[in-house]
């Protein structure tokens, strides 16, 4: 299994561009028999996204609770370059208010200030913008590697539909044989095993059951914080990017009038019927308080010359694809 992911890995990094990586994202849904939950002949990619705003297409809608895929890719592992991701997750939809009680459908009901919610729920009473870190992701350097994985719920198996892939129920194939998932239990083990990387100190708060179960059926990764190194555990650059950039401006009319943990304003998709919680990408790192990174946008790190600039690719493909690479 491992020379098979090696070979798959291999046909990727032949290509020099993300629009490559992106491609094979989205034929990744061939790689295992029917995890393409919905197709069109839009010349999408024969992805049909559940948010259509403008030109922001999104696996999140509170319509349509199917299990969302997530893709990593990194190309800069044959040289010798670490990359470690911290996924940060939290509620993916807005139920109208800002009242403790999370209502996102009819008929379901969490109290978020009944004691179980204590990282999702804040002591000022705020119920949206929190985010619980799930456990660091290294795309390392070899073929045991994850320096290509998918992570996704393994419904094809076991008739699961996690929205979230937040439990260990996630499907193991070449692209995720150990298998890793956004573990916000253990989450400061640093995953995939095989690193062999010592836990994050000082271990971040560890996730409730009651949240788990929460942001298993209406979680989404927000924030992803991806730390660049030379070396195993010595990571020197750091940089946080959006999952996934809405850039339609459909969602800017309607406000949460909440900041969110990372100093970002928050709003929601209504004019799209999703009610799916985004941040303006214009607006993003405004305060300054955290190294935010555009997609697409160069980033010089500390180990490179200037005339190495690195850059992060964020898209939706079917899969919500993070892609790291050199910055043409």
């Amino acid at each position: 299994m491992k020379k098979i992911l090696f070979l798959l890995g291999g046909v990727i990094f032949l290509t020099a561009c993300s629009e490559d990586v992106i491609q094979n994202a989205d034929k990744l849904n061939d790689v295992v028999p029917g995890t393409n939950p919905k197709t069109t002949g839009d010349g999408s990619g024969n992805i049909k996204p559940y948010t259509i705003a403008g030109n922001y297409n999104s696996p999140w809608d509170i319509n349509n609770l199917n299990y969302v895929q997530y893709y990593f890719n990194c190309y800069l592992s044959w040289d010798n370059i670490y990359v470690r991701v911290t996924p940060y997750i939290g509620l993916a939809y807005y139920d109208g208010g800002n009242d403790g009680v999370y209502n996102p459908v009819p008929g379901v009901t969490y109290n978020l200030t009944a004691g179980g919610y204590p990282n999702l729920h804040t002591p000022d009473n705020i119920e949206y913008g929190n985010y619980i870190a799930a456990n660091p992701i290294v795309l390392e350097v070899n073929n045991d590697s994850a320096h290509e994985l998918a992570i996704f719920s393994d419904w094809v198996t076991q008739g699961l539909n996690d929205h979230c892939p937040v439990m260990p129920s996630v499907y193991q194939y070449p692209f995720n044989w150990q298998p890793v998932y956004f573990d916000l239990v253990n989450n400061q083990k640093v995953q995939p095993v095989s690193v062999g990387d010592p836990d994050i100190t000082p271990a971040p708060p560890q996730a409730t059951a009651q949240e788990v179960q929460l942001l298993k059926d209406y979680g989404k990764v927000m924030y992803y914080k991806v730390e660049f190194g030379l070396g195993k555990n010595n990571y020197t650059d750091t940089v946080y990017v959006l999952a996934l950039e809405d850039e339609s401006g459909d969602a800017l009319p309607y406000s949460l009038s909440i900041t969110d943990t990372f100093d970002n304003d928050l709003y929601f998709h209504n004019g799209a019927g999703s009610m799916e919680i985004v941040v303006d990408p214009q607006q993003l790192g405004a305060t300054g308080a955290f190294n935010f990174v555009r997609s697409e946008a160069p980033i010089s790190v500390s180990f490179l010359g200037a005339d190495q600039p690195l850059k992060i690719v964020t898209s939706y493909t079917g899969f919500v694809t993070l892609f790291v690479g050199y910055h043409p």
